[in-house]
Order: C-alpha cells, then structure tokens, then sequence
C-alpha cells in the first residue's frame, strides 16, 4: 500500500496557511512545522501505533525503525505541535465566547431601549398610552381631511373619594379596572390613553359618531356592571366629532370634554354613593337589611316620642341609617358573626366608627352626622369606644341609636340565630341599663315600646 503523508491528509495550500497560522499567532517555528508535515506515514505510526491521525487510521505496512534520536525529535515536535494547536483552539474558544457576550449584551441593550420607548409613551400604572403619545397621535391626525375622526374625553369617578376612604392602593384598582374595559371595547387603530390623575382621552379615525357614543355606552354599562368594588366603578365620558375645516382637533376634543362634564353632572344626581355602600354592606352579609330597616323606624318614632325636634328628628334617623357605613373599609373575607374574633380582628371591627365618621366628613349629606356616627357605639358608663364618653357627654341621638339598634338586633329573626322575644330585649335593656345604656332613656323606651307595639 503506498505511503501516506500529512499531505495526503493537508493539501500545500491548508497546509501553508495551518503553519502560517501557528506561526503569526503562537509563534510556532515554521521550519519545524514543516518539518513534521514531511514525515511518512512509517514515521507517525512508529511513534502513535494504531491511534488515529487527522480523521483516519494509518494502514500500511510495517516500516523500517527509526533511530532513537530521530524519535525523540519527532516525539518532541508532536508534543510541540499539539501543545501549540491546543493553544490555539483555547483562543478561538475565548474568542468565540467573547463574540458569543458582545451579541448578548447587543440584544439586552436593543431590549432595553424597546423597553424604554415603551415606558416613554406608555402610563406605568394601566398600560394605556401616556399624554405625551396622545398629543403626538393628535398631531399626526390634525393634517387629515380624508377621514372621520371622533374623540372622547372620559373621568373616573370617586376617584379621590376612594383613595381618602380606601387608600391609594383601591383608587389604584380602579382606574386599572375602567381602562382595562375601554381598551378592551376600543377597536383596533384607536389610541386609548391615561392622560394623568382619573382623566382618559380615545382618539377614534375613520369612525362616525354613531359608533363612538355606542363605544360610550358601553364603557358606561361594563363599568355599572361591576359590583367587586366598596364604591360604584363609574366613568363620565363626553364624545364629539372633528369638523374638519371648521375647527382644530384641539377644539374637537374641548367639545367632548363639556359633555363629559354635563355627564358627570348628571351621575352625580344618579348615584347616591352612601346607599351604594350599604347595598354592598347588606351583599356582604356585614349589615342586614331588615334589622337596619325596623332600627331606623324606631328612631324615628322614639325620637319623636320623646318630643324632639323635626330636624333633630331626621339627623337622628339618618344617622340610624348610616351609623355602620364604616364596615365597608373590612376586608371581604371579614365575618361579622358566627366565629371567634382575635384581638386584631375586634381592633379592626371597632374601628370602622373612626372610619365611619370620615367617610361621613365626606359627604355633603351626611357632614352634618358624622358627630353622631362617632359616639353611637359609646357606653353610658364610659368603657367603649372610640373615645370613651360617659353619660351626656354622648349626643342623644347617639344614646337613642344605641338603645332602638340593640333593641332591634335582638328582636328581628335573622338567618344567624333565634331572636330574643321582646320581654326578653326589654330585660336585657333593663340589666345594662346605667351601664351601656341611658337609664332614663331605657325607661321611657319600655314606655315607648308598649304604646306603639314595639
């Protein structure tokens, strides 16, 4: 079998640039190189054997041996050659490791700066689009005449009620949820946006006005038709469409944002936001509908009784009605009744009082209450809470609500337990009288109750 060599294995040019190569990178004599690249096949299995050489096994017949100093040459220069390409192949790993880091870093930064042209147009807290990307949409659209363009003006409502009652965190919710809805109903090219604070703004092209009040109806109806939060998810929302020619986009969208105004106005007058909180209060099971129902009615004919006057009479039945407003702030998973209270959950419980008297602080139609939600839950003798008044230090009607409320609570048959009969409510009225309640009103309440049935 005929002889083979490096150069069956390299031809002249591989083999030149190999040792060229080795030479301007590591340093490698070139003539050694060469030297080595001439050895016969003889040579390389005298010194290897059977192993493999460049991809293949050398069969050939045995050759002449070599003397002991032409061995060790070829061993060392072998050595030598592979300590060389070792070298070699380790820089052009670090180097592929290095090319492999600079792509890395390339996509980071190129994800970074899609991050960051994401953040400058997009509002970190709902994910609509930003002021500044809507004022740049209504630039872009200011110079189109070929098209119907519609634009909203939308305000969330009680929004700052929610944060002063709730904390910013549900205020929070809320806008998330109502700019959820109105991306989720906006049609696709449509540029909804948060334009800072509870304001939102939707530029619509190529829409008629007949599409953009449908879209505002029913933003309207999905937000009415959420009831997971303490206050009512409500939005006012004005629409008008561009007359183009006539006036500016920017004039457009004034037009749109009176509506919005005259909407608001009106669900103003709509939603009485306290009673909403009750409803939700009696949804939850905290307060009952029926118990609060016969309370207020016996307020009402007790205060009377006792000869008060008409105005004093109704503050005394308003604040029957809304004595408990502050049990809204309680968590859902909360239980007023059938289990154990820990010290954490009753601190809780008794402070929906504090809670209650500014929430009424917040509404013109309770402001004037809010005293009387304060002390409704203070003992005659002045171990409760908030404050710990005693005696007459406590309004009156606070001391009326206390009575008729306990009265009532015993005496209605709920889904929680048997009720007390009304001998055994008077009783117990009777036995913490001088201690939580007025002993003077206690005895004119028997009265009371026995002349008008209750």
């Amino acid at each position: 079998m005929k002889a083979c060599t490096f150069q069956d294995i390299f031809d002249e040019t591989m083999l030149q640039k190999l040792t060229d190569s080795l030479s301007v990178s590591l340093g490698v004599n070139i003539r050694l190189c060469r030297d080595i690249s001439a050895l016969t096949d003889s040579d390389i299995k005298i010194v290897l054997g059977e192993a493999p050489v460049a991809g293949f096994v050398v069969e050939t017949s045995p050759a002449k041996p070599l003397s002991a100093e032409r061995l060790a040459d070829i061993r060392g220069s072998l050595t030598l050659l592979a300590e060389q390409l070792s070298q070699l192949g380790y820089q052009i790993l670090y180097l592929k490791s290095l090319v492999n880091s600079l792509e890395d870093q390339e996509a980071l930064h190129k994800k970074e700066r899609s991050l960051l042209a994401e953040m400058a147009e997009k509002d970190s807290l709902t994910g609509l689009y930003n002021h500044r990307k809507f004022e740049e949409v209504m630039e872009e659209y200011s110079g189109r005449t070929d098209l119907s363009i519609c634009i909203i003006s939308a305000d969330a409502n009680f929004l700052k009620l929610t944060n002063d009652v709730f904390g910013h965190e549900s205020g929070d919710q809320m806008l998330k949820k109502i700019a959820m809805i109105m991306s989720k109903l906006a049609r696709q090219g449509w540029t909804v946006a948060r334009c800072g604070g509870d304001e939102f703004r939707v530029l619509l092209p190529d829409t008629k006005l007949i599409s953009a009040r449908d879209y505002c109806r029913r933003v309207a109806h999905n937000c009415k038709n959420e009831h997971s939060y303490a206050f009512p998810l409500s939005v006012a929302l004005g629409v008008a469409e561009w007359q183009c020619g006539k006036e500016t986009l920017q004039e457009c969208f004034s037009r749109a944002d009176e509506k919005m105004y005259q909407n608001k106005a009106e669900l103003k007058k709509e939603l009485h936001l306290p009673d909403y909180i009750l409803e939700r209060l009696f949804d939850r099971q905290i307060l009952n509908e029926d118990i609060l129902k016969y309370t207020i009615q016996v307020v009402c004919d007790f205060s009377r009784y006792l000869g008060l006057s008409e105005s004093r009479v109704q503050k005394a039945t308003l604040a029957a009605r809304y004595e408990d407003i502050g049990m809204a702030q309680l968590p859902d998973c909360f239980m007023i009744r059938g289990q154990s209270k820990t010290p954490e959950e009753q601190q809780m419980l008794q402070g929906h009082v504090t809670r209650g008297y500014e929430m009424a602080r917040q509404f013109e139609q309770l402001y004037q209450i809010a005293d009387i939600i304060l002390c409704c839950h203070e003992n005659w003798a002045g171990n409760s809470y908030p404050r710990k008044l005693s005696g007459t230090q406590i309004a009156l009607e606070a001391r009326i609500i206390r009575i008729a409320n306990n009265y009532c609570y015993w005496v209605v048959p709920t889904a929680f337990g048997t009720s007390l009969s009304k001998d055994e409510a008077r009783e117990r009225l009777i036995k913490y009288s001088g201690d939580m309640y007025d002993p003077e009103l206690v005895e004119k309440f028997i009265h009371f109750a026995d002349a008008y049935g209750y």
